[in-house]
């Protein structure tokens, strides 16, 4: 599993211009919905493509007037993404992609809304996305396992210096409680990211005039795919998105989704896998926050601490232990 990487520089003209899947570039729009890499829609010819970067800076090495970039200038993760885009394209539900290379992925254009902007319910938003997660799963792509204590150990290095003593301590005793406590089971591709944001829903007209419209849900943004247990991908589904636990009981008592509840509740390794989103979400928002400097990202960490708590795994209580990084006069409003 990649982590997001941070970036604000989008591509330029001239580098895409000389890719060999545009011929006449109309023009470029870049695409600020993201937390993360940088995307931009593409105009070639009157069609319009998606165009994700994996190259960390557009600055590059001069060579004849190309472009030539080393190795390390590229995004970590960016061979699982274009994998996993290639197999869920294939499987229907993620747009077909156009061209790949080891510094772009270049996907159709799809113009829709985000499931987040939808007047659906949060019942149907998650139904909807629980039907794309089971599609990825069934995917057949190689993929790195996900190591949960990596991924820990790695946004708390990105906090290096920001963190307390007692903040390191009580992180690593509940990746070893979260670890520890997950008996491993089958693995599947997962997204790693099934965020409503994620999911795309394009409006299709009906074959005549009196046909009602149709929608098509497509996801989106694999940097994040690993490995994993479904429990990790579900997990994540609810952490992310902050879906309530009776809305997601409803969801999850239907055939087969109720293997993942114990007695009306969710299962103990869901709640473990729940306890590691929680955490790495909210680390994560602190690492946007402390690079960025947009501080909307400490009242989502702060969300994320408060339903960790609630999941009662660890001692103690993490939003009060991080609670210097979200001033409650900086929160209230």
């Amino acid at each position: 599993m990649a982590l997001p990487v941070i970036q604000d520089t989008a591509p330029a003209y001239d580098a895409l211009s000389s890719l060999p899947c545009f011929h006449h570039i109309d023009s470029i729009t870049a695409i600020t919905s993201g937390y993360s890499q940088a995307c931009v829609k593409v105009i070639d010819r009157g069609q319009a493509f998606f165009v994700k970067s994996f190259v960390k800076s557009f600055a590059g090495h001069s060579s004849g007037g190309d472009e030539v970039f080393d190795k390390e200038d590229l995004l970590p993760g960016a061979d699982n993404e274009v994998s996993f885009s290639l197999a869920a394209a294939k499987a229907g539900i993620s747009p077909a992609v156009v061209y790949q290379d080891p510094d772009y992925l270049i996907c159709r254009y799809i113009d829709g809304e985000p499931l987040s902007s939808s007047t659906l319910n949060i019942r149907e938003k998650a139904a909807l996305a629980l039907d794309l997660m089971a599609s990825c799963h069934q995917l057949e792509v190689a993929l790195p396992v996900l190591d949960m204590a990596l991924v820990i150990s790695e946004l708390a290095s990105a906090l290096s210096g920001e963190l307390t003593v007692a903040q390191e301590a009580q992180v690593n005793k509940l990746t070893g409680k979260i670890t520890a406590g997950i008996t491993p089971g089958p693995l599947v591709p997962c997204h790693g990211d099934i965020n409503f944001s994620n999911i795309l829903l394009a409006t299709q007209p009906g074959d005549t005039d009196k046909a009602i419209e149709t929608s098509t849900a497509w996801l989106i943004d694999f940097e994040c795919c690993a490995l994993a247990e479904k429990e990790f991908d579900l997990a994540m589904l609810i952490a992310v998105n902050e879906i309530p636990q009776p809305d997601m009981l409803a969801l999850l008592e239907q055939v087969p989704l109720n293997t993942f509840l114990l007695n009306g509740q969710y299962s103990d390794k869901l709640c473990h896998y729940l306890a590691f989103c929680y955490l790495i979400n909210a680390l994560w928002y602190l690492v946007y926050q402390h690079e960025s400097g947009d501080k909307q990202f400490m009242v989502q960490a702060s969300r994320q601490f408060v339903l960790l708590d609630e999941l009662a795994l660890a001692d103690g209580s993490f939003h009060q232990l991080f609670a210097d990084f979200y001033p409650e006069n900086e929160i209230s409003c």
